[in-house]
């Protein structure tokens, strides 16, 4: 996969898109069978000064964090970039660069957003089991 590519990942989709089991060897296939790795920093290059809006969810879950901070002291030295544990999250949405997106547009977002919760539309937790790490 390079740097440039507009494909998703992985290419080929799991038999299952409900089983957990499924999607984790479908993932791990595809994984084993890059040729190259690149870091998302030169995915989608940004010029200097550049700033965007994100939806993420973050995470604070002490066994995460647990986790995260062992894979990231084995990685030290792989030239990993880590995500400080204070700033884990998953980035679910990229709603645009601050430039393109007007402020009616985010207060729009942020409106829907909020409005949703108020409904008690709350995100329920989901408990996902984290797949092969090596």
């Amino acid at each position: 996969m390079s740097a440039t590519s507009e494909r998703p990942f992985p290419l080929l989709q799991p038999a299952s898109a409900s089983d957990v089991d499924a999607i984790t060897g479908n993932d791990w296939s595809a994984f084993c069978n890059l040729s190259t790795l690149h870091d998302h920093w030169t995915m989608k290059p940004w010029s200097p000064g550049q700033a965007g809006y994100y939806w993420y969810i973050t995470f604070d879950d002490p066994k995460l964090r647990d986790l995260v901070s062992r894979c990231q002291a084995t990685l030290a030295h792989d030239g990993i970039d880590p995500v400080p544990l204070d700033g884990l999250h998953l980035t679910l949405l990229s709603v645009g660069k601050v430039n393109e997106v007007s402020n009616d547009q985010l207060s729009g977002i942020v409106d829907v957003a909020r409005a949703s919760f108020v409904r008690g539309e709350t995100v329920r937790p989901q408990h996902r089991p984290v797949g092969r790490i090596s």
